[in-house]
């Protein structure tokens, strides 16, 4: 893949482009260093984003598994501390962000913090290692709640502000040396309404159930005794939705279903979605709304939604039948960019990525990428901008893509590894970067980089042309009269020997039926056109368009876009030789920034 060139001028930023035939136009990744130099993993891990930086685990093959930060460069770039001298590393786990800074336990069950220098890469506290792994739950009111064993009161509540003085117990929910909290993952039995934190505990009488605390002991109590009793009634995927909580449980006499706890009177209402187990699951909020999986009896395990008013409606039986075309481990919905992501597997196509606006009709799949009834089985969504990625593995081949919320703007975005899988792993966003772990087949898996808000995108599907062409537009260099380079666009695999030209606006993205009725116009009108082009080339699909886009703006002043300017072009061709053809077909599309 070829070097990428990123510039910066004038008040607009402008990047480079250079892209694998049919991969996305857009900032290329870069090895931001060969953490374990030679072909080893350095094996970068549990990637956590800070203010355009990132946290993360990984081994030089000196230090063992060790904590790292990185901005994006090679002298950015460092290990934090050798926590656990020699080669065993102290396997640093769970970071997560804390007012700016990292907070994470080590092997030995010891909190530390680090605000990203080695010098400021502290311990907080000690926990003993045969107490059960520690959790962190969540952020409430300036504090990390997170449960621990300190060898007294066995596995409790717990809570930090970053200072050793500010790491306290909270409670001893069940006295004495038993676990008050004993079960499930942390992160799924917690949310935050205001500042109070809601949880699942346990004290030894009721069995685990719903708790609230703002930090203090006294605050700390049970609200709901959902399954009375000592019978647990196990909240599980507890989600906030303006002033309730809901959540999973199971109850006394309707199975495990849907509850919501109304923080402000204390209520509880037990929503009977099914005449056994619903076992709602997933729960997600999105607009005031709750998003959820569960299994109504009937239909599976399909998508529904309850709205304020209580108002209960389903977004499709997406797998008609009784299979149901959710799973309960996978993902959660992920509200980004205007629409929900989830997973779905209708039962002809694998499982796929999926987004809803919120209505049936539009619980869509936005493509199949692993044809034949296979599963691409996408995952780790993330938003920069308006631009929506996600790993998927398609032809063995487990590579980023990115989406616009269509199908037509569902597409590879690169690949590190041609010809192979570039093992694309925890892409995580921090500022406008994507730090990524993944190979390209010489190195072994280190962490790469890229700044999504510098790149020029694809957008749209290539028609087919008659002779089964696809032509795929590409580009390299710098769009920019003033910078006295070039900015080549061409159009590869096109029909040989046939016209074609440049169309270009800057009015937007669309994606248009076209021509022969496989292609699509992705240019806004008015459209502008560049001089006529010729594919050349002797075979089928060997042609190739291609245009310097800098040179033609400085012949075609008057015609030209001005700096600052998003363009969006396609390539628009014949659809054979022979001209009494008059078919034609379109490529996909792309959209860059003109450069000062």
């Amino acid at each position: 893949m070829k070097p990428i060139h990123i510039a910066a001028l004038s008040t607009t930023l402008c990047c480079a482009l250079s892209a694998a035939p049919g991969f996305a136009q857009g900032a290329q990744p870069t090895l931001v260093e060969d953490l374990q130099p030679g072909p080893l993993d350095g094996y970068p891990d549990d990637l956590l984003a800070l203010n355009g930086r990132v946290f993360f685990v990984a081994d030089d093959g000196v230090h063992g598994r060790e904590p790292w930060i990185s901005d994006g460069t090679a002298a950015g770039t460092f290990m934090l501390g050798d926590l656990e001298p020699g080669s065993a590393g102290s396997d640093p786990f769970q970071y997560v962000n804390l007012g700016g800074e990292a907070l994470f336990f080590s092997s030995s069950n010891e909190l530390w913090k680090s605000d990203g220098t080695p010098g400021g890469t502290v311990p907080l506290h000690p926990f003993v290692a045969s107490g059960g792994i520690p959790l962190f739950m969540r952020e409430a009111g300036g504090v990390m709640y997170f449960t621990a064993d300190d060898g007294v009161v066995g596995k409790e509540l717990w809570k930090t502000d970053g200072t050793v003085s500010g790491t306290v117990l909270v409670k001893d929910i069940l006295p004495g040396v038993g676990s008050g909290i004993t079960h499930g993952t942390g992160f799924f039995e917690t949310t935050v309404v205001g500042s109070r934190l809601y949880l699942a505990a346990d004290n030894g009488i009721n069995g685990v159930e719903l708790w609230q605390t703002n930090g203090t002991n006294g605050s700390t109590v049970m609200v709901a005794d959902v399954f009375p009793g000592p019978v647990s009634s196990s909240p599980y995927f507890l989600t906030t939705v303006g002033n309730y909580v809901w959540f999973r449980a199971q109850t006394q006499s309707l199975g495990t279903e849907l509850v919501r706890f109304n923080t402000l009177s204390s209520s509880v209402v037990v929503f009977d979605l099914s005449p056994g187990d619903s076992n709602p699951f997933n729960l997600t909020e999105w607009n005031s709304t709750l998003y959820f999986g569960a299994d109504d009896g009937v239909t599976g395990k399909e998508p529904y939604k309850i709205e304020f008013n209580n108002a209960l409606s389903s977004l499709g039986d997406l797998r008609p039948g009784p299979s149901g075309s959710l799973s309960s481990f996978g993902p959660r919905f992920q509200p980004l960019g205007g629409r929900l992501y989830f997973i779905a597997d209708d039962g002809l196509r694998g499982i796929e990525p999926w987004s809803t606006d919120g209505t049936p009709a539009g619980t869509v799949q936005l493509r199949d990428l692993e044809s034949g009834g296979a599963s691409s089985s996408p995952h780790s969504f993330q938003q920069v901008g308006s631009e929506v990625f996600f790993v998927a593995t398609v032809g063995g081949e487990r590579e980023l893509w990115h989406t616009d919320g269509t199908g037509s703007g569902t597409v590879p975005y690169f690949e590190v590894l041609q010809n192979g899988s570039s093992e694309v792993a925890e892409p995580t966003t921090s500022g406008s970067k994507v730090f990524l772990r993944a190979t390209d087949g010489l190195l072994g898996r280190e962490l790469y980089c890229f700044d999504a808000q510098l790149s020029g995108v694809a957008y749209c599907s290539p028609g087919t042309s008659s002779q089964g062409c696809q032509v795929l537009i590409a580009a390299a260099g710098i769009p920019s009269i003033e910078e006295g380079a070039d900015f080549w666009i061409t159009g590869s695999t096109s029909p040989a020997q046939v016209d074609g030209i440049l169309f270009f606006g800057t009015n937007g993205r669309q994606a248009s039926p076209w021509g022969n009725g496989t292609s699509l116009q992705c240019v806004v009108p008015p459209v502008k056109r560049t001089d006529l082009r010729s594919s050349g080339g002797s075979g089928s699909c060997v042609g190739q368009f291609s245009i310097d886009f800098n040179a033609w703006m400085d012949s075609y002043p008057k015609k030209a876009p001005t700096p600052g300017d998003v363009v969006q072009a396609e390539w628009w061709y014949r659809d054979a030789k022979n001209t009494s053809n008059q078919t034609t077909s379109m490529s996909d599309a792309l959209e860059f920034t003109v450069c000062p």
